[in-house]
């Protein structure tokens, strides 16, 4: 199965194939042992084998075609099944998308095969384990492969049905929706008569889901001229009302969108992402960018909200991506810094703000950023380097200020003093405003004393 961004973050054992990275997730072994174990200790590990290769290939068929995207994809082979997340660095045409979505269930197949070959090659034709060996592969391959592609969303087939069907977005979902309850019924009723109930609560829950889409596509928001909503959101968020006003913003957008305003709808639903995300809510944040256009979602918000739902390394590379494109004193150093102080990729932060083609004001940014999560000591250094890139004057001062200010929550007094006292010589305003700042009351002493009225 392949899915744009909706990865998941967690434990297991990880790896890196072709570059690509890839975790098995814990519950994948548990299951698996658990579906094997009256075999003995070799037909666990043989299932674990066959099975999670099996998977591993069906998902690297997927991540390969999404590379040529320039996306960076990651896998996760979890309990029923895996999953590969990607982000495309622009638009992607839809038949892109079907070559993507089919790739996965054809390297699956094409693995099945080979195990059939080798059957009426012989192999395993004497018992033992190479005869299990040929039976799993074959029966893992090829009935995973033909599963996934049944027109049944968010399968690889109810996929590629979806990016076939004309129309719009909304009304290509909406068919697909119909369409994979209708297939879905009908394989639960096929599983149920061939007596496996597993795969009938597997695809139920597809059905489940699909059902949860229709319902969610008949609700329609009571609109209000986009605007009017689009003003109270941003007042809303601008005093920390979220809810509110993401609420307002999701009405601005519904509005936008039956007026047949693009622009406008894309606009409020990234006020409205960005609310949910400042409230906490990063799952709902995530369904409203998923419900714009491919290429139209702001780098820096989707790198925000693929961190806070548990997926780091997309999202600092598509922060990456934002901060190579933004402008220097924009959210995206910023942010960028925080993803990778979060991610513990100190040496990729400061080989990255440490290239003296990155100008003053996004050094200062990532600065900011590294003292707003507790990184006090990697906000010194970064606002020293910040200083050595500013020019005579305010610039200068400021950068001085944020090292004195991040060396002094750092506990290294004597760097953040000489800091304070080459800001302060530079523009004696920051004088009073190290005495107003908290920051600095472990300086207090002396030497800070001296430096403070000298100032003044």
């Amino acid at each position: 199965m392949v899915l744009p961004a909706s990865g998941a973050n967690g434990g297991g054992v990880r790896l890196r194939v072709a570059g690509i990275p890839v975790r098995f997730d814990t519950w994948f072994f548990i299951i698996g042992v658990m579906l094997s174990i009256r075999g003995g200790v070799q037909v666990v590990v043989l299932w674990l084998v066959i099975l999670g290769g099996s998977v591993l290939v069906h998902e690297m068929g997927h991540a390969l075609v999404a590379r040529t995207t320039g996306a960076h994809p990651e896998i996760v082979i979890h309990a029923l099944g895996g999953l590969t997340s990607w982000l495309p660095s622009g638009e992607v045409s839809r038949g892109k998308r079907v070559a993507i979505s089919l790739a996965g269930p054809g390297a699956g197949i094409a693995l099945g095969l080979i195990f059939v070959a080798a059957e009426h090659a012989g192999v395993g034709s004497h018992g033992g384990v190479a005869e299990l060996a040929i039976y799993l592969g074959i029966r893992v391959n090829i009935l995973y492969g033909l599963f996934n592609l049944l027109p049944i969303l968010p399968l690889d087939g109810g996929q590629t049905l979806r990016d076939l069907l004309p129309g719009r977005a909304d009304s290509r979902e909406r068919i697909a929706a119909i369409v994979s309850i209708l297939v879905g019924a009908g394989a639960i009723a096929g599983a149920l008569t061939l007596h496996e109930p597993f795969a009938a609560i597997f695809v139920a829950l597809f059905v489940a889901g699909n059902v949860a889409t229709l319902q969610g596509n008949r609700r329609t928001p009571k609109a209000r001229p986009a605007p009017a909503g689009l003003a109270e959101a941003v007042r809303e968020l601008e005093s920390g009302n979220y809810a509110a006003a993401a609420a307002a913003a999701e009405e601005a957008a519904a509005a936008a969108d039956q007026r047949g305003d693009q622009a406008g709808a894309i606009t409020a639903l990234h006020l409205a992402a960005a609310s949910r995300l400042q409230s906490g809510d990063a799952q709902t944040a995530k369904r409203l960018l998923l419900d714009l256009p491919v290429g139209s979602v702001d780098a820096v918000l989707e790198g925000r909200v693929l961190m806070a739902t548990g997926q780091p390394g997309l999202g600092v590379e598509r922060l990456a991506a934002a901060f190579r494109t933004a402008r220097p004193d924009g959210d995206a150093a910023f942010h960028l810094a925080v993803g990778l102080l979060q991610t513990g990729a100190v040496d990729r932060l400061m080989t990255t703000f440490g290239d003296a083609r990155v100008p003053f004001a996004a050094v200062t940014r990532a600065a900011l950023g590294a003292q707003s999560v507790g990184a006090f000591d990697v906000a010194g250094r970064l606002a020293e380097m910040a200083g050595s890139r500013a020019a005579p004057g305010a610039e200068f001062a400021e950068a001085a200020f944020t090292a004195a200010r991040s060396w002094a929550r750092a506990g290294a007094r004597d760097r953040a003093l000489a800091a304070l006292h080459a800001a302060v010589r530079t523009n004696p305003a920051y004088a009073r405003a190290a005495v107003e700042d908290e920051s600095f009351r472990s300086l207090h002493g002396p030497d800070y004393d001296e430096i403070v009225r000298t100032a003044s």
